[in-house]
């Protein structure tokens, strides 16, 4: 009997906490308070979003902050 390799469904993910505005206290935060690094400018922004589009395959991005 043929085994599947674990987690061959998933797809490789990113996580982007766009800014440090906010208070760190939901419950799924991985953040921590001492962690802050302030808010990218739009041009940063941008750049790191045409850097996603790049990426071979599918993948699943989550943007959260603020």
């Amino acid at each position: 009997m043929s085994r599947r390799p674990p987690y061959t469904d998933l797809y490789p993910t990113v996580e982007w906490q766009l800014n440090g505005r906010c208070n760190y206290d939901c419950s799924y935060c991985i953040q921590s308070r001492r962690s802050r690094v302030g808010v990218p400018d739009a041009e940063r922004v941008r750049a790191i979003i045409e850097g996603f589009a790049r990426l071979d395959g599918q993948w699943e991005i989550k943007i959260s902050g603020g």
